[in-house]
């Protein structure tokens, strides 16, 4: 016979079997034979089953089930412990925690030469499960894992942001790793880029020669139709309302040609601009080859959109 002690399930435990053998109620039934239907229930939610197998009205790790079945599962289970029958019956499965890492200033794409000084980076962790365990250390790495750990919190509080200041200056592309290990060993890591790039310069010019071989990054965006656009390679579309001037479009020469230019009634006009390659001085201080379009007669126009594309 098979005595079958029934109890709630309300929380999460980190020591099943203990929390179980002091937690019996005393609610129970017998049955006439040795083989068991588990009625297995959903992890924290309603109800699961012990099981004594010699009627001696002990319940210890030394109790199991020796042919059992899982009605909800579908298949037999074979167990030693009441630890291992939780396993069988709820389907334990461990679980690392979790991270996630964020910027201060944010990791927006930026303008190369629009420098990071001394990053704040933060990681926000939460517990793991099965067991839940605690949370051991969060590492800061400039990188990944491999890079440099510049900074650590010993026993950090979960689901409490922890920052940590880097003293470094970032003038291009640069990962930030955040890695979170908890009192079980395991792990989770989270990566964030700072990303640079050129900028495009878009809009629309008074005529021709107001671009010119040289110029630097705040003579173009000086000119009163000219804009400044943080992007890396794609198609743009671009509405400006130019008063006696021509649509203009700069970028990257790296990037390569337009293939064509629509204009807001559907026409490609890529044949009505001259192209020029000139040399720009960017914000970072170097000088960068661009690709320059330049519409060649003038116009008048209302956010007038084109769609410049590769």
């Amino acid at each position: 016979m098979i005595r079958i002690y029934k109890y709630d399930i309300a929380k999460e435990y980190t020591d099943f079997e203990n929390y179980i053998f002091t937690n019996l109620s005393s609610s129970y039934f017998d049955l006439p034979n040795d083989k068991v239907t588990l009625d297995a229930v959903d992890y924290r939610i309603s109800t699961a089953y012990l099981f004594e197998d010699d009627n001696d009205g002990n319940n210890n790790g030394s109790e199991y089930i020796r042919d059992a079945y899982s009605s909800r599962f579908h298949e037999s289970v074979s167990v030693t412990t009441v630890e291992d029958a939780l396993d069988q019956i709820f389907m334990f499965t461990s679980i690392a925690p979790n991270i996630s890492i964020s910027f201060a200033p944010a990791n927006s794409l930026r303008e190369l030469g629009n420098d990071v000084v001394n990053p704040s980076i933060t990681g926000n962790a939460i517990l793991g499960q099965n067991p839940q365990g605690t949370l051991a250390v969060m590492e800061f790495f400039r990188g990944t894992t491999g890079g440099m750990l510049f900074d650590s919190e010993i026993n950090p509080t979960p689901s409490t942001s922890i920052s940590k200041q880097d003293t470094f200056t970032i003038v291009n592309n640069q990962a930030y790793t955040v890695r979170i290990t908890d009192s079980e060993g395991r792990t989770d890591t989270a990566t964030l880029n700072y990303n640079f790039t050129y900028p495009y310069f878009t809009g629309w010019v008074d005529e021709s020669g107001d671009i010119m071989d040289g110029m630097t990054r705040a003579e173009i965006i000086a000119l009163s139709g000219m804009n400044l656009l943080v992007a890396t390679k794609s198609n743009k579309t671009v509405v400006s309302s130019p008063t006696n001037g021509r649509f203009c479009i700069m970028y990257p020469a790296s990037y390569g040609a337009l293939s064509e230019v629509i204009d807001n009634t559907g026409f490609d006009t890529i044949t009505d601009y001259d192209t020029f390659t000139y040399d720009i001085v960017g914000l970072d201080g170097t000088t960068q080859s661009y690709r320059v379009y330049i519409l060649k007669n003038d116009t008048t126009q209302s956010n007038f959109s084109n769609a410049f594309n590769f």
